[in-house]
């Protein structure tokens, strides 16, 4: 169970939802990102995926008022992880922040809150960038906080042009509405777990973003559905256990298998 959303309409409640295995080294730095957030009103699920080394130790100490920490028995991967754990409530901003990746300005959550207040969305993509580009010392980060961006950032996520999404044609193009995630409650609990097995019967090891992002989206009217251009988000391109540096060709084979399984059709009543 999750603890009970604060959520009004210019309040949205944040439920961040992040896991991920073997990431020790990178634990501390993606939790504080989350700690130093200038919007407060969230919670955060974080879990460990089963990891081998210090990452559950390295959890634990983070544990407070708002987080939970949870772990599993065994190694499930994303998507079946996020099927046990992301209960989300209804009017909930479920925020998807990896283990291994981390909020790239204090501002991320207070960014997103003024654009699903001002646009009423239901989920939004984008904006992030190789983690290399953002400053790695202390003083390098108080000079950006102090004197404002030393060359912003660019980011790596596209937004959808007009016609695929006036067309709804959002598993016609490659994917791009990456981090970073965000959508509501609602969306989530309405995808059908059996919709996310791959060929072989099981949740697939890899690619859970696009299975989990195209459902959602066909869900979405146009309207509802907002572009991020600020970049919020680092992805962690050191990380070894990146999926695309584990199996590439298997990532693109369960995108592609994902991509052409029939479309949802749009919620009414939200």
């Amino acid at each position: 169970m999750t603890r009970p959303s604060q959520t009004s309409a210019q309040e949205p409640h944040f439920l961040i939802y992040t896991a991920g295995y073997n990431c020790a080294d990178y634990v501390e730095r993606c939790l504080r990102s989350v700690e130093s957030q200038t919007y407060k009103n969230y919670t955060q699920i974080i879990v460990d995926d089963a990891s081998t080394d210090d990452t559950w130790s390295n959890i634990q100490r983070f544990e407070g008022t708002q987080s939970i920490a949870r772990r599993n028995d065994q190694n499930l991967k994303w998507t079946q992880t996020a099927l046990r754990h992301l209960h989300p409530a209804d009017e909930d901003v479920v925020a998807v922040l990896d283990l291994d990746d981390f909020f790239a300005c204090d501002t991320a959550l207070e960014t997103l809150r003024n654009i699903y207040v001002r646009n009423q969305c239901w989920l939004t993509y984008g904006n992030y960038c190789d983690c290399r580009q953002l400053p790695s010392t202390r003083l390098a980060r108080l000079i950006r906080r102090c004197l404002g961006p030393l060359g912003k950032p660019k980011g790596l996520c596209r937004q959808l042009p007009a016609h695929i999404l006036a067309e709804r044609a959002f598993r016609q193009m490659d994917f791009t509405t990456s981090h970073v995630r965000t959508f509501k409650g609602f969306l989530w609990n309405a995808i059908r777990p059996e919709d996310l097995l791959d060929w072989t019967g099981h949740y697939p090891p890899m690619a859970g973003d696009a299975a989990t992002m195209f459902p959602m989206l066909d869900m979405c009217a146009p309207s509802k559905i907002g572009f991020v251009p600020d970049v919020l988000y680092a992805y962690n391109t050191a990380n070894p256990l990146n999926e695309h540096k584990i199996n590439f060709q298997l990532q693109r084979q369960l995108e592609r298998w994902f991509r052409q399984k029939p479309p949802y059709s749009p919620l009414n009543g939200h």
